[in-house]
């Protein structure tokens, strides 16, 4: 009785159990970010954007051939359904093998649905708009409206590029040959498309943050300063066409606002240094939008 009653082994065993818990919450904080990162690569938001914008560009456009384009245009959106439904069987796999801890068959479903996923890219949506723009090109008036449909389709691309290149703790879950086919009108650099119209280069940011890109891809693959895509991030939460939740949790929300409550200021710099570099610029400008525009509408 003695022993178990000594402070000493009391303390081992009340500091055993918060390590045990500290690992166990480890343990759960590991599995969820998997099963987020995994799940990330799947997203098919950018490829649900890129069809709205594809509508809304034939429908505007007065060159398109009516007669070609909106037969092209159902059948991406029949395409686009039957993902959705793949995609949330997908999820369900995914979660359960993740929950159970069974990595082989985790491998296994990502192994598989990759190719699958990249082939029907590849043949059901980039060849047809690959012929529909080629017939298209030939006309006098459609160079614009091509160069324009280009920088949208891209991104069918650059999901088939993320899915290719997946990799998570050392696995590669593809290795053979590539579903990028280097000779469609696609592969046309976005470099030598004319001038985007304003409000257009923040699409172009927002298909390629979706299709997983990161800030210094985008920043590099269009010439543009980190700065600048950060930027660009900021306006698309403010604009609701990102949630913050992307680039913070509600608890780092919470401490930047109590941060610049606290303080009382409001500007990004003082902010950033305060937090100790924690968050960058653009993460605290996002925060601070945020929480004042729940404020305006209390």
């Amino acid at each position: 009785h003695a022993v178990r009653t000594d402070e000493r082994i009391l303390e081992f065993e009340a500091s055993q159990k918060s390590i045990d818990t500290i690992a166990a919450s480890l343990e759960e904080e590991k599995r969820k970010y998997r099963q987020t990162f995994l799940m990330q690569a799947f997203d098919w938001n950018g490829i649900e954007l890129s069809i709205h914008e594809l509508a809304e560009l034939m429908g505007a456009q007065s060159v398109t051939d009516t007669a070609a384009s909106l037969p092209l245009l159902q059948s991406f959106k029949s395409k686009l359904n039957r993902h959705r439904e793949l995609l949330i069987k997908l999820e369900l796999k995914l979660q359960t093998a993740i929950n159970q801890q069974r990595d082989t068959d985790l491998i296994d479903l990502i192994q598989r649905a990759i190719p699958y996923f990249c082939k029907s890219l590849k043949e059901e949506w980039i060849q047809p708009i690959n012929e529909y723009l080629q017939e298209q090109s030939l006309k006098s008036k459609s160079k614009g409206y091509v160069k324009k449909m280009i920088s949208i389709a891209k991104v069918w691309e650059l999901k088939i590029a993320e899915l290719e290149n997946l990799d998570y703790e050392g696995i590669r879950f593809y290795s053979g040959a590539s579903f990028i086919d280097t000779n469609t009108i696609l592969n046309e650099p976005i470099k030598t498309i004319e001038k985007l119209p304003k409000g257009a280069t923040f699409k172009e940011t927002l298909y390629q943050f979706l299709a997983g890109k990161s800030i210094a891809e985008i920043s590099k693959e269009r010439n543009l300063a980190p700065g600048t895509v950060e930027g660009h991030l900021v306006k698309l939460v403010a604009s609701k066409d990102l949630d913050i939740h992307l680039f913070l949790t509600d608890e780092q929300i919470q401490l930047i606002a109590e941060t610049a409550r606290r303080a009382d200021i409001d500007k990004v710099t003082p902010i950033v240094e305060l937090l100790n570099g924690t968050f960058s610029f653009y993460q605290v400008k996002m925060a601070l939008q945020f929480v004042s525009e729940k404020r305006e509408h209390i």
